[in-house]
């Protein structure tokens, strides 16, 4: 998310200048599917991510749009950004072919990484997703995780690992808050009235899980970190399950056919005097994801 002081610029990516957990805490044990993605020469951490098979990587397209895989390197099994864990390379940048830098929509993208990851291990494995078109109940509480920034300005990334846990937010509500906003392939979650929980700059392209440990959200963009009233919005990982799987049998298949643009519930306000900014490169229990198995 980049984020600015300019009240008046609204929209604002949990991307890859400035975002980390707001009002969480510091995980003591490695999360098993969170990866850092970095800067190859400065291992700047700009965005997270989660392991969903020995090969593939799930990632927000803001994180990676405009970089090629030669730039970036992975760190996992770990709760430092800086040491400790496996690296790892990527090979191949697969960004959703109707991902839109103005609207957000299908803010998802795959990382194929450079041989296979070995993930059957304590400290590294792949996060089951949740099932297609499943949808989130109201007050359902999830868990984000990220290095990103712990309050909005502060303009440094945790070099450890954090989480906090906040409730789903109706898409109505949520909807009306963002005038219109947010369409079928996202959701939100937090705004309580006090704030302080969020994620912030840093956390984009990481996990969102539920209670059954289901990759069921990715951190996508908001306004600002935790302010009262404000929810985060994340992209609906059900929405795309059909549109991963067809990238695990070909990543180089650019059919679009089986997800459509998403619109909004409703009308945006025509009264609307808020404005984004441009970017630059900010139920089974048990679905895991065999590549072996995909034919």
């Amino acid at each position: 998310m980049l984020l600015s002081n300019d009240t008046t610029t609204k929209y604002k990516f949990r991307s890859n200048y400035k975002i980390r957990i707001v009002g969480g805490i510091q995980v003591k044990d490695p999360v098993p599917y969170q990866v850092s993605i970095q800067k190859l020469q400065s291992q700047f951490p700009f965005c997270g991510g989660a392991i969903i098979s020995e090969r593939f990587i799930i990632t927000a397209a803001h994180c990676v749009d405009g970089l090629e895989p030669k730039q970036i390197f992975i760190r996992f099994g770990t709760t430092d950004y800086k040491i400790g864990g496996q690296t790892a390379r990527a090979k191949q940048l697969i960004i959703h072919e109707l991902y839109n830098n103005l609207t957000y929509e299908n803010d998802i993208a795959l990382i194929e990484m450079v041989g296979a990851i070995k993930i059957n291990t304590k400290l590294v494995r792949a996060i089951p997703l949740a099932l297609a078109n499943m949808m989130l109940e109201p007050k359902s509480k999830v868990t984000i995780t990220g290095w990103g920034y712990t309050y909005e300005d502060e303009m440094k990334f945790s070099q450890f690992l954090r989480k906090v846990e906040v409730e789903i937010m109706d898409h109505d509500k949520c909807n009306d808050i963002f005038e219109g906003e947010i369409f079928t392939g996202m959701f939100c979650a937090g705004g309580d009235p006090q704030g302080e929980k969020d994620a912030c700059q840093g956390d984009s392209g990481g996990p969102v899980v539920n209670s059954f440990k289901q990759l069921v959200g990715i951190v996508s963009w908001g306004i600002g970190c935790g302010r009262p009233s404000m929810p985060g919005v994340y992209t609906l990982v059900s929405s795309y399950v059909p549109w991963i799987y067809r990238k695990f049998v070909n990543p180089n298949d650019k059919t679009t056919d089986i997800l459509k643009p998403r619109r909004p519930l409703k009308p945006k306000s025509t009264t609307s005097t808020s404005t984004r900014p441009s970017l630059s490169p900010s139920v089974s229990r048990n679905l895991f994801i065999d590549e072996r198995n995909i034919s």
